[in-house]
């Protein structure tokens, strides 16, 4: 584990089945990046929850891209 249990984390992630589960196996929040592995899988944002039921996830926020 490279964080104590009491600090902040914020996973940050585009694949459903790795970034976002193991944020949610882990029980930390996870911003989700639209732009990325599933972006074919969905036509607009209305539609997120059905792909995120698709993978049975959960993400606590919704990011088109990351920039550095």
């Amino acid at each position: 584990m490279c964080f104590e249990s009491n600090e902040k984390v914020l996973a940050i992630g585009d694949n459903l089945r790795t970034d976002i589960k193991g944020a949610n196996n882990l029980s930390i929040d996870s911003i989700f990046i639209t732009e990325g592995v599933h972006r074919k899988e969905f036509n607009n944002f209305s539609e997120l929850n059905k792909l995120l039921g698709k993978y049975n996830v959960t993400a606590n926020f919704f990011q088109k891209e990351l920039k550095w």
